[in-house]
């Protein structure tokens, strides 16, 4: 089985407290594995890099990886195995206070998968808000705490 190189380090450094130098170490562990074809290590490498990303606050970086990581699993032909990465992966944005991350990366995940994957956590929004009357746009909607969402216009709750 393929090992990645750079684990020791990564694990090191996410041991003592610093997520944004081993997220880079994960990511690029990630990316060996795949290139190997070793998606059981490629799973874990991503999985810790996002982590990493996300305790960090690298919001962007921690959305491209969770993106990329799905894009890879549909490319390798495993696309049965990306609703339990997606599942464990999104479970962890939204508890690490990344909700808008979570929703963004589940709409592409459900547009890799088509009717294969249904996030449960996903806000259902309406299509517009009850309160004001304007367009909800599920990238713009405001997310006052990890399980609200809010109508980026007028800040009225919008029902999940």
């Amino acid at each position: 089985m393929y090992v990645a190189p750079d684990d020791e380090a990564a694990l090191a450094a996410m041991s003592a407290g610093r997520p944004l130098e081993a997220a880079p170490l994960f990511e690029r562990s990630a990316i060996h594995a795949y290139k190997a074809n070793e998606m059981l290590s490629m799973k874990l490498s991503a999985s810790l890099a996002i982590k990493a990303y996300a305790m960090a606050g690298d919001a962007p970086n921690a959305e491209r990886m969770a993106r990329a990581s799905v894009d890879a699993f549909a490319a390798a032909g495993r696309r049965a195995e990306i609703p339990g990465f997606a599942t464990r992966v999104l479970e962890m944005l939204r508890s690490r206070g990344l909700g808008a991350v979570a929703d963004a990366v589940s709409q592409h995940i459900s547009g890799v998968m088509g009717t294969g994957f249904q996030d449960p956590a996903a806000p259902q929004l309406p299509a517009f808000c009850s309160s004001c009357g304007a367009a909800v746009k599920p990238a713009e909607v405001v997310r006052p705490t990890p399980s609200t969402v809010a109508c980026s216009f007028c800040g009225a709750s919008l029902a999940r």
